[in-house]
């Protein structure tokens, strides 16, 4: 919400949220227009002002052009709730894959105690396999192995330094991935769906084709 509202909006997601005995939520920025500026934080803002049932906040999406100085008003905002880091392809192809300049983005905002939530998926590394993954869950898993997650987790380590603290990594789902993040100081979720879901349970004869599909995708049993 706004632009894919087929999906979810605000008012169903909260909804949920507090039926599910969750009372705060925060949105993430790959919407229709994305979260990007203080302009489109406002635009969520007066949405969830008439729909939402629980509290809220909103990620903004970090993109190159981002500096401490110019999101000064951004970032006072109560609404304000850190900023969203996407490091490979996925819904709304709002990729920050310059970790160059992410590092500078990370030592910019030292000492701010604002959180980068990042999407850690390795975007260079995948395209490399050069699978294609618009078809069945098994090629899909190869595309997206646990190898790119951990990938991206260590190159976002490097970028962050010392500022290792503000990140936190979203929906992490291999065990390479947990593995790059112990004792780096760093924080990291994990999802229902990636902790109790066996993607060979979704194989099938006449598997139908996007179904179980997520980005980052569905394991087996041993992750």
């Amino acid at each position: 919400d706004p632009g894919l509202t087929h999906k979810e909006d605000l008012s169903s997601g909260t909804i949920s949220a507090a039926f599910g005995g969750v009372t705060a939520i925060l949105d993430m920025p790959n919407t229709k227009p994305p979260t990007s500026d203080l302009s489109t934080l406002n635009m969520k803002k007066e949405i969830a002002s008439s729909k939402a049932y629980v509290d809220y906040g909103f990620n903004v999406v970090a993109l190159e052009d981002l500096t401490f100085e110019g999101v000064q008003n951004l970032v006072q905002d109560p609404a304000f709730g850190g900023f969203k880091v996407f490091m490979g392809e996925t819904t709304g192809s709002l990729v920050m894959d310059n970790f160059v300049k992410l590092g500078e983005i990370f030592d910019s905002f030292q000492g701010s105690n604002i959180t980068f939530s990042l999407h850690a998926e390795d975007g260079e590394l995948m395209s490399k396999l050069n699978i294609d993954s618009s078809g069945l869950l098994r090629s899909h898993l190869r595309s997206r192995m646990g190898a790119a997650e951990s990938s991206a987790i260590d190159k976002a380590l490097v970028a962050a330094g010392v500022n290792s603290s503000s990140l936190h990594f979203l929906h992490i789902s291999s065990k390479e991935g947990v593995k790059a993040l112990k004792g780096k100081g760093a924080t990291f979720e994990v999802t229902p769906h990636h902790l109790l879901l066996d993607v060979k349970n979704f194989y099938k004869d006449n598997e139908v084709e996007g179904y179980g599909k997520v980005n980052p995708p569905i394991r087996t049993s041993d992750d």
